[in-house]
């Protein structure tokens, strides 16, 4: 990506999209649950998400269901685990916002493994603190206006 579209790029997920890690159920034949990074950006303007997609060459646009006749079709562009690592690595410097986060899920990306890889008790635990952090710093609420990135 040229500096301009990593710019623009860290814009847009400051404003509409989300950084966050999620936990899915079981997978492939595995009980545990397991947990996932992903990268969000949620817009009425296909043409805006086909942008982001076409410059980061990632993640897949899928359509969201409506909840109420009256709203708009509304699109969501979705690139997840080392992919949306990679991403926002390179839209670090530019992110504002979601710098906190997009930092914890770099941290994050580092610890996961091949599929069917077990991961130890150590690791674990690593990715279970990054997965609170994350859910804190994106909890709703009173806006931290004095907080620094």
């Amino acid at each position: 990506m040229k500096v301009y579209e990593k710019a623009y790029l860290a814009g847009i997920i400051d404003g509409e999209g989300s950084v966050g890690i999620y936990r899915s159920g079981p997978h492939r034949g595995c009980a545990a649950n397991r947990l996932l990074l992903v990268v969000t950006i949620t817009s009425t303007s296909f043409i805006l998400l086909s942008y982001c997609q076409s410059i980061t060459e990632e993640g897949t646009i899928t359509l969201k269901r409506q909840r109420n006749d009256k709203h708009q079709a509304c699109w969501e562009w979705r690139a997840r685990n080392r992919k949306a690592s990679k991403l926002l690595s390179s839209i670090l410097p530019y992110l504002i916002i979601k710098k906190k986060q997009a930092v914890a899920a770099i941290k994050f990306a580092e610890t996961i493994g091949r599929t069917g890889q077990r991961l130890s008790k150590e690791i674990q635990n690593d990715r279970e603190k990054l997965y609170r952090e994350i859910r804190l710093l994106n909890r709703a609420g009173k806006p931290q206006y004095c907080n620094k990135a």
